[in-house]
């Protein structure tokens, strides 16, 4: 406080209410600012020193009070984010808050009166430590691998506007249900095909173990039950001639050269007579062609199925192949196919985008999961998941919002006690999903842009998704213009979407003190999600806006005299 009435580094200042819409400030708004300490003012490349909020008759100031240089006798509270208030532009100053953890938040309900319809109205305030990094001089090289020489923390700062001071939340609230829903278990038969001339290669124990892991470790059935923690689980049928899930029948007819719905509709005719009507009693039939049979136009075919259907159908050997299957299970449960530069399949980081191509070059079985999309669309993580628009008043979603979240991976489930899976937003036709590939464990292998921040989006809730953005970095950012409809005027009204990296952690195995100290046994990412309305679509930015000075000013000389008496 005092440094700002000083006029002291006010090139690293930042007052927020002058920098937003009249219209906005009433509904409200959130920030996400870098601090670092007085001591590294000509160090830090980046971040401020003090926000100073504008809040009715009173005046906040956030500060961190690194102790260190300059300021290395602080007397109190040392190396902790700091809340500061003052009544009018330079009256006494009073310590609100100290907040020396990650997650510490300081909460106050204030009055204000409405730019827009001049009503007293009743508002949040809301400072959360977001993260934190002090250098460690015990570990020269994770210090250099974090890239920072000094101290700074992140720190969100949120305005809500409320309906009634009585309802002051000791905590940031959370959105998330308290477990992810059951699903039950799907009954899947495989069929093992006989025919004049042919009969499907692979016997049935070599198809019950690829695709169940009768002895060993079926590929289909492992990574539905892995990826989804237990709640989505393909079984063996059971039922008279049914041996581990796989039937046999056969069918009187030449397949060689025949085409491969012909050959199909012979295998359901007499797979309905031997097991009595497919539809009802099997939740997924596999059927396993044997190989020659043509699908219009040659025999080099892989499978085929429907949306939301229970059948499937491969092409001989194809019904061993992991990907293929998975591929063609995901299919009936309504997942579409996964795009990156509008390339079917080229979007590696899920199982909906990974051809069995590609797979012959990798793995034979990838230990790798679906996309956030496909996640939300199956219903898996529900627990770990928030879709924005849902929250938020109507009128202040007109006007923009901001969010920010801790994400981690999938392999992390259990292991995390807070944060995200996966950010959905729900932004006109579109919707957006912001996830942490984490390179680790069920998903080990996934095939690209592992441990970074994607962005995928669908049109509709179920369409095929593509993969928008991969951000690897700190201050990564994904910007886009898009317009939608006014929920209080009807007008098309146009806004823009940043989604920025915050700060990123990553246990690193050759330091466990430093972990230790860190307090978090996997990886996580903080993540900055805005909409902000604007005037033009012409008007999006390349990066996030800087709101510093270009230099602290000069201040005079003050000539002093000292009289000795």
């Amino acid at each position: 406080a005092k440094n700002w009435q000083l006029g002291l580094y006010s090139d690293r200042t930042i007052t927020l209410d002058a920098t937003l819409n009249e219209k906005f400030v009433d509904f409200g708004y959130s920030k996400d600012v870098q601090l670092f300490g007085l001591s590294d003012y000509q160090k830090a490349t980046s971040g401020l020193i003090t926000v100073r909020l504008e809040l009715s008759a009173s005046f906040y100031y956030v500060s961190l009070n690194t102790q260190n240089g300059i300021n290395n006798e602080t007397a109190a509270y040392g190396d902790q984010v700091l809340v500061h208030s003052t009544v009018g532009e330079s009256g006494p100053s009073e310590l609100l808050a100290t907040l020396s953890n990650i997650d510490d938040v300081y909460t106050e309900v204030f009055e204000r009166k409405s730019l827009s319809n001049g009503e007293i109205e009743s508002y949040f305030l809301i400072i959360e430590v977001l993260t934190k990094y002090n250098p460690d001089p015990l570990h020269k090289d994770y210090n250099e691998m974090q890239g920072d020489s000094y101290a700074w923390a992140w720190v969100s700062i949120q305005v809500q506007k409320i309906d009634s001071p009585t309802e002051l939340p000791t905590s940031l609230p959370t959105m998330l249900p308290t477990s992810m829903p059951t699903h039950p278990v799907k009954s899947t038969l495989v069929m093992h095909i006989t025919a004049n001339d042919t009969v499907t290669t692979s016997s049935m124990s070599e198809l019950s173990n690829s695709i169940f892991g009768t002895n060993g470790n079926g590929y289909l059935s492992e990574r539905f039950d892995s990826c989804s923690y237990g709640r989505l689980s393909l079984v063996p049928a059971t039922g008279d001639n049914i041996v581990n899930g796989v039937g046999n029948i056969t069918i009187d007819l030449d397949v060689s050269g025949i085409d491969r719905n012909v050959v199909l509709d012979a295998a359901m005719k007499k797979t309905n007579e031997k097991y009595a009507t497919l539809a009802g009693s099997f939740d997924y039939v596999l059927f396993c062609l044997p190989f020659g049979t043509h699908d219009g136009t040659n025999t080099a075919w892989e499978s085929y199925a429907d949306m939301n259907d229970y059948i499937s159908v491969y092409n001989d050997r194809w019904c061993k192949d992991p990907i293929t299957l998975v591929h063609a299970i995901g299919t009936n449960l309504g997942l579409a196919p996964s795009y990156e530069n509008g390339m079917q399949n080229l979007d590696q980081t899920g199982l909906m985008g990974f051809s069995s191509e590609e797979n012959e070059a990798h793995e034979e079985s990838p230990q790798m999961c679906f996309n956030a999309a496909k996640n939300w669309q199956l219903g898996l993580y529900s627990d770990r998941t928030i879709t924005l628009d849902a929250t938020l008043n109507e009128k202040f979603v007109d006007f923009g919002y901001s969010k920010d979240v801790q994400l981690f991976g999938l392999s992390d489930y259990q292991k995390a006690t807070s944060g995200l899976i996966t950010v959905r937003l729900e932004l006109s036709a579109s919707f957006y999903y912001v996830s942490l590939n984490t390179q680790n464990g069920i998903n080990n292998e996934t095939a690209a842009y592992g441990d970074q921040v994607l962005v995928h989006s669908t049109v509709g809730e179920s369409g095929p998704s593509e993969l928008l953005a991969t951000l690897s970095n700190i201050d990564d950012v994904y910007t886009e213009v898009f317009e939608r409809k006014s929920l209080s005027n009807g007008e098309i009204e146009s806004y823009f979407l940043i989604i920025e990296v915050l700060t990123k952690y990553n246990p690193d195995p050759l330091h466990k003190d430093y972990n230790e100290m860190q307090g978090d046994s996997y990886a996580w990412a903080w993540v900055s999600i805005q909409v902000q309305k604007i005037d033009s679509p012409t008007e999006l930015p390349t990066s996030l806006p800087t709101m510093l000075p270009t230099s602290m000013p000069t201040h005079p000389v003050k000539s002093t005299l000292v009289m000795h008496i």
